[in-house]
C-alpha cells in the first residue's frame, strides 16, 4: 500500500519530435559560427599529413572526460599505464578502456552502417561491459529509471524519463528522424542529443551513449571526413547549464536554449582542438629538428605510444638516448619511459 507522504512516481511524457515549434532563426549566428570553425577543424583533419599521430590520444582523452561524469577519475598517464600493463585488475580504468573500446568500434561500424537499435545496443554492451549489472547490458530498458543526485532512491529523483513500454516506439521515432536530411547537421544533431537523453532509453549508461553520437551523426552526414570529433569535456565542465537547458526543454518545450548550448560547446571544443593540434605539430617539427637521425617508425610509435619500455621502443638506442638527453623522454619508475613533453601538452 502507498504511503500517502511517498511521492507518485510519474513519467515524462513527451512532446512530439522532432518539435513542431523550433525557431532557428534566433540561432542562424551561432549556427554560422559553429560551421566555420568546424571548417577549419575538417580542413586540419584532411590536410594534416601527421593526422595518425594524434587521434589515438584523443580517443583516450575522450574516455577519459566521458568516464569521469561517473565519478571515475583518471589521468591520462595512469590509463596509458594501465594499457601498457595489458590491463592488470583496475576496475575504474577497465570502465575508460571499455569506453575506448566501444568507441573505436562504433567509429568503424559507422562508416558502412548508419545509426540502428542493433548499433546502439552493442554499443551499451560494450561501454559498460565492466558493470557488476550484466543482465540490463545491451538492451531497451524494460522498467522504470531516473535522473537525480548521485546515489538517490527514485523517490527523490527530479526528473522520470518516459515510460518502458514506450521507449522502443520512442527509440524508433528518433532514428527515423537521424536518417532524414534537414539541411543543417548541428541543429540536427542538437534535437536528436536532448531526445536521446530524454528518452534514457537504457537502464543506466546514457550519457555515455549519446555523447558517442556526436561524432557517429556528423560522420554520417558528412559534416567531418572522420568520426572524431568530441564534446565530453564541455558536457562534464558545464554539467549544471546541460541540465539546466535540458529541462527547460522538457518542462516548456522549448528547445531553442539546448540549441544554443550545444552550438556553443561545438565552438569551443573545435577551438580547442586546433589549439591543441598546432601544439601537437610544434612538438612534431622541434622533434625533427632536435634529432634528424630519428625515423619516421620511432616518432609515429612515441605519438602512439606515450608510455612504453626498452623492448617495445621501435628505435635504436641512441635515439633514445637523444630523446632523453633534449628532455623530450624522461624514465620513470619501473623502467618505464614516458614521452614527456606529449603527455605534458596533453594534461591542459
Amino acid at each position: 500500500m502507498t504511503s500517502p507522504h511517498q511521492k507518485k512516481i510519474v513519467p515524462f511524457r513527451p512532446h512530439p519530435f522532432p518539435p513542431r515549434k523550433f525557431h532557428k532563426n534566433p540561432l542562424s549566428k551561432l549556427v554560422n559560427r559553429a560551421n566555420r570553425y568546424l571548417e577549419k577543424y575538417n580542413d586540419v583533419i584532411l590536410n594534416s599529413p601527421s593526422l595518425e599521430l594524434f587521434l589515438a590520444q584523443l580517443v583516450h582523452l575522450e574516455a577519459i572526460a566521458s568516464v569521469e561524469s561517473q565519478k571515475v577519475k583518471a589521468t591520462l598517464k595512469e590509463f596509458l599505464l594501465f594499457l601498457h600493463s595489458k590491463g592488470k585488475k583496475n576496475s575504474k580504468l577497465a570502465l575508460v578502456d571499455d569506453y575506448r573500446k566501444a568507441l573505436l568500434w562504433a567509429c568503424k561500424r559507422v562508416k558502412k552502417h548508419p545509426l540502428s537499435k542493433e548499433m546502439l545496443c552493442k554499443i551499451h554492451k560494450m561501454a559498460k561491459k565492466s558493470t557488476r549489472y550484466k543482465k540490463e547490458l545491451g538492451f531497451y530498458r524494460e522498467q522504470q529509471n531516473w535522473i537525480g543526485p548521485d546515489g538517490c532512491k527514485i523517490e527523490e529523483a527530479y526528473f522520470y524519463p518516459p515510460a518502458a513500454k514506450n521507449v522502443e516506439k520512442l527509440m524508433r521515432q528518433l532514428l527515423r528522424y537521424s536518417k532524414k536530411k534537414e539541411g543543417e547537421p548541428l541543429l540536427q544533431l542538437a534535437l536528436l542529443l536532448a531526445q536521446f537523453l530524454i528518452i534514457h532509453p537504457f537502464m543506466d549508461g546514457n550519457g555515455r551513449i549519446s555523447r558517442m553520437l556526436i561524432p557517429l551523426f556528423l560522420y554520417r552526414e558528412k559534416a567531418i571526413p572522420l568520426p572524431f570529433f568530441f564534446m565530453s569535456n564541455f558536457l562534464l565542465k558545464h554539467r549544471l547549464h546541460y541540465f539546466q537547458n535540458l529541462f527547460t526543454t522538457t518542462r516548456l518545450n522549448r528547445w531553442e536554449p539546448w540549441a544554443a548550448f550545444f552550438l556553443k560547446g561545438v565552438l569551443q571544443e573545435t577551438r580547442n582542438s586546433l589549439r591543441l593540434f598546432k601544439q601537437l605539430l610544434v612538438l612534431e617539427n622541434k622533434m625533427k629538428q632536435k634529432i634528424p637521425s630519428m625515423q619516421k617508425e620511432t616518432l609515429h610509435f612515441l605519438f602512439n605510444n606515450p608510455v612504453f619500455s626498452r623492448s617495445s621502443f621501435k628505435g635504436n638506442g641512441n635515439v633514445l638516448k637523444a630523446l632523453q638527453k633534449a628532455k623530450l623522454v624522461q624514465k620513470d619508475s619501473n623502467k618505464i619511459y614516458c614521452f614527456s613533453s606529449l603527455l605534458k601538452i596533453l594534461k591542459k
